[in-house]
């Protein structure tokens, strides 16, 4: 399989796309976990200071 190299411009559209992901997929985990905590104020504090 031939390796073809990638233009800047598919390079930086491929780094966008993945930092956005990650970036989504932080604040979706994020969300839920707190989501899950917000009966419990102490861990939801806890939770808060350590990230």
């Amino acid at each position: 399989m031939p390796v073809r190299y990638l233009s800047a411009a598919e390079v930086r559209i491929w780094s966008w796309l993945y930092q956005g992901w990650v970036v989504i997929e932080k604040y979706r985990a994020r969300r839920s976990h707190v989501k899950s905590l917000s009966q419990s104020n102490g861990h939801l504090q806890l939770y808060s200071c350590s990230h």
